[in-house]
């Protein structure tokens, strides 16, 4: 019988300062050969210790939860000297709140299917459900942008970017889903880049014909970008539309032909301003 050698990775877990000690954080040890491995809850001094770890197993990756949330990883410890003890601190990340509605039109949407997207480091993801109230909430998002998705029960959906900026921070974002069977973007002239809000779209009927503008056109609908560029319609009658937008001298037109009316499975437009 022969006997691996082993090692051990000792520890404190800091906060975000990197200098206070955390109580009851969970930390877990994962070998890259064999998955979780063993867990402990850190000591009133921010202590941890992992032994017996076979050096053959490593490299280790050391994760902290708080409240059931990742605040920090730390990979890589390799053991190369048989019952030898590796020191590792781990220092929580700066995380924030990140809470609000999901609506449509004046009404809030329950049960609706919200994910959160950290756009920073590790790029976490979250998931809950809007309560009754259309309300959610995130706790310990990490510092930095992210953008959430809110999908109502009938399969709408919306999206909104945002960005918690400091530890402890409470950001309130609230999605709004549009009941819009025509929607789209509209990008600068590179095809790539939205052109951010404030942007007039005009909705017009093919039979109209092609015009330099469509502003206070009789049987023309008109609307304005967002921040993001997008814009939505809602189109009462299937047919053949020129989506067209206009800001000072440029110009961007598409052709859309709405043979569904159900906002569910709204039509999509991307309308590029003439190079």
């Amino acid at each position: 019988l022969k006997l691996q050698p082993i090692g051990e990775i000792h520890g404190r877990v800091l906060d975000v300062d990197g200098a206070t000690p955390r109580a009851g954080v969970q930390v877990r040890v994962i070998s890259r050969q064999r998955g979780i491995l063993t867990q402990m809850l850190s000591g009133p001094d921010g202590s941890f210790a992992f032994d017996t770890l076979p050096l053959s197993d490593g490299p280790y990756t050391l994760d902290a939860f708080v409240d059931g949330r990742l605040r920090a990883r730390l990979p890589g410890t390799v053991l190369s000297v048989p019952n030898a003890i590796v020191t590792r601190d781990i220092v929580l990340s700066p995380s924030g709140t990140v809470l609000g509605e999901v609506r449509r039109g004046g009404s809030v949407v329950a049960d609706a299917l919200v994910r959160l997207q950290s756009l920073e480091g590790l790029r976490l993801a979250f998931e809950t459900r809007a309560d009754a109230q259309g309300r959610f909430r995130f706790p310990a998002v990490p510092v930095g942008d992210l953008e959430i998705q809110a999908t109502a029960p009938n399969g709408q959906n919306a999206r909104v970017a945002g960005r918690v900026s400091a530890d402890g921070e409470q950001v309130v974002l609230d999605v709004v889903i549009a009941d819009d069977t025509l929607a789209g973007t509209v990008f600068q002239r590179d095809g790539v880049t939205p052109v951010g809000a404030g942007v007039a779209v005009y909705l017009a009927p093919k039979s109209l014909g092609t015009r330099y503008t469509y502003d206070g056109v009789a049987g023309v609908q008109s609307t304005k970008t967002d921040a993001e560029g997008r814009f939505g319609f809602v189109v009462a009658a299937t047919g053949t539309y020129f989506v067209q937008a206009e800001d000072a001298l440029e110009r961007g037109r598409s052709e859309s032909v709405v043979v569904n009316l159900n906002p569910a499975q709204p039509l999509e437009s991307r309308v590029v301003f003439l190079a």
